[in-house]
């Protein structure tokens, strides 16, 4: 299922824990928002667990849909020789503590990638960034930081 406005467009998918026992099915929702145009947001949830955030870009994204893309916390990858390379992408995330991969729906995932495009097309993301409100935003969390 997804959904597009404006200024945001989501989807929400089932992925598979390849690297748990019993490979159980993950919920998860990518969401991308045209104001923060290079990062994809994706949330996890297994089983009525809290869901788990990670961040980051769209680039890898589009990359990892046909080659192998990342080198740090998050990779992605077609699933060549596990499956039809046509039929899912491997998603693994790591963190100080422990290690996912994940199995995702590749047609999942290219159509989610396509409405991202269609929302903010590639070469274009500086028009919808605006850097000196992200910036203040920084400045106002640094001074309450600083004045706890």
């Amino acid at each position: 299922m997804s959904r597009t406005t404006a200024e945001m467009t989501t989807a929400q998918t089932e992925m598979v824990l390849e690297s748990a026992a019993g490979a159980p099915v993950v919920h998860a929702e990518l969401r991308y928002r045209a104001h923060q145009p290079f990062a994809v947001e994706l949330s996890l949830r297994l089983g009525n667990a809290e869901s788990v955030e990670w961040s980051f870009a769209r680039e890898l994204l589009l990359q990892g849909l046909h080659a192998p893309a990342g080198c740090g916390d998050v990779q992605l990858f077609p699933a060549a020789g596990l499956l039809p390379a046509s039929s899912a992408v491997m998603i693994e995330l790591r963190s100080p503590d422990g290690r996912a991969v994940l199995r995702a729906d590749r047609a999942d995932l290219e159509h989610f990638a396509s409405a991202t495009l269609e929302m903010v097309p590639l070469g274009s993301e500086r028009e919808h960034y605006n850097l000196d409100l992200e910036l203040a935003a920084l400045l106002i969390v640094a001074d309450r930081a600083s004045d706890a």
